[in-house]
This record gives C-alpha cells, structure tokens and sequence, in this order.
C-alpha cells in the first residue's frame, strides 16, 4: 500500500477546487453568454420589426403621395377646365352683347330712317293735297297750255341722248289726268326731285314722258259728245 504524502493531497484538493471553481465560473460565463445572446435575438427582434415598421411607413407615405398627386392632378384639371370654360362663355357672351349692341344701332338708325320717310310723307301728302286743291282750283279758273310751244330739244344729265319733246306738251291743264297734273305741281319740290336735282333739262322731258303715258299708253275711247 502506498500512502500519499500530505502536500500531495493538498496539491490534489487545491486542484480539485480549482476546477471546480474553473467550472463554476464556466457555467457562469455560458449562462451570461446565454442571457447575451438572448437579449440580443431580442434586440435583433425588435429592429427586424422596427424595420419593417419604417418599410411599412414608407410604402404608406408613397401610396399617400401617389394618391396626393393624382388628387393634386384631377383638381388642376377640374379647375383647367372650369377656366376653359369661364372664358367660353365670356367671350361668347362679350359676342353676344356686341351683337345685341349692333342690332341696337341698327334699331336706332331704321327707327331713324322711318321717322325721316314718315315726316317726308307726311309732308308729301300735305303738299299733295295742296297741289290737288291747286289743280282744281286752276281747272276751273283757266284752261291756257302749261308749257309755251317749240321749246328746245330735252337733253339727259348724262348728256349721251337727246329726246324729242312730245307733241302734246301744249294739253289744257283741266284736261290732263290727275297723275300728270300732281307730277307737274310736284316736280319742283325738292322731296319729289331724284337725288335733289332733275334728270333732265327744267323737268320737261318728266311732263313729255306724262303726256306720252295719256295720249299712247292710256286705253283708247270714243266720248259720246263726238259720236
């Protein structure tokens, strides 16, 4: 039997503990490496989820700013078009007012021109009824020719033709037509004159005219005084 010194069991319990302290403080070190790691798949956790979190917030933001834009456009395009049409009808209506401005003028000018033609015929008629009571006045107070005998030949303002008077220029007053006797009354007067001034030489070829109507174109008859 061999028997071990006492420092060699001293030596074997100092060893013993120091590995048993050694293992304890292995234990300790894979247990706070555990806790570690632990806390770390747990921080890692919660940056994975932080990530997606702000991915998620991203993809948010940019589906909001596409629908923002596409907003933003329909309103520009709405509001375009709402202008567009604002000035349409401006402008069609300044067309229309100017229209209505020159219908007025034109009312104005004719409501013009009518009242001119009805004072000159009312002028007319009354001087035609003058000339009227004149003409009967005349036929019954005298029967001498309107006009003297071998006048000279009627010449036209354009001067291109010359007309022979008519022959029956000498006819008694009272027994021309009242047609030529209102014409010779009336060929002086300046409403009766064309453009203010006679087509022809002292309005002769007027009275020769008046007594080609009666002597060739009036119907013919026999007065039954002559038969």
């Amino acid at each position: 039997v061999e028997f071990k010194s006492k420092s060699e069991q001293e030596a074997l319990e100092s060893k013993s503990a120091q590995e048993e302290a050694l293992r304890t403080v292995l234990e300790m070190m894979e247990k706070d490496s555990e806790d570690r790691i632990a806390e770390l798949d747990s921080e890692l956790a919660r940056v994975e989820a932080e990530r997606e979190r702000a991915i998620q917030l991203q993809l948010e933001a940019a589906s909001n700013a596409a629908e923002e834009s596409a907003r933003k456009q329909e309103v520009e395009g709405a509001a375009r078009l709402a202008v567009e049409k604002l000035v349409e009808e401006r402008q069609a209506k300044s067309q229309e007012i100017g229209h209505l401005a020159e219908r007025e003028e034109q009312l104005k000018h004719e409501l013009e021109m009518a009242k001119k033609i009805a004072e000159m015929e009312k002028i007319a008629a009354i001087q035609s009824a003058k000339a009227i009571a004149d003409i009967d006045e005349s036929a019954q107070s005298t029967t001498t020719p309107l006009v003297d005998s071998k006048r000279p030949p009627v010449v036209s303002r354009r001067g291109i033709q010359t007309y022979q008077e008519s022959p029956f220029l000498d006819d008694p007053f009272n027994e021309m037509t009242y047609g030529r006797r209102i014409a010779i009354k009336l060929q002086n007067l300046s409403f009766y004159q064309p453009k203010g001034t006679h087509w022809d030489f002292n309005g002769l070829g007027l009275q020769s005219a008046w007594a080609h109507f009666e002597h060739s174109v009036l119907p013919r008859y026999i007065s039954k005084s002559e038969v």
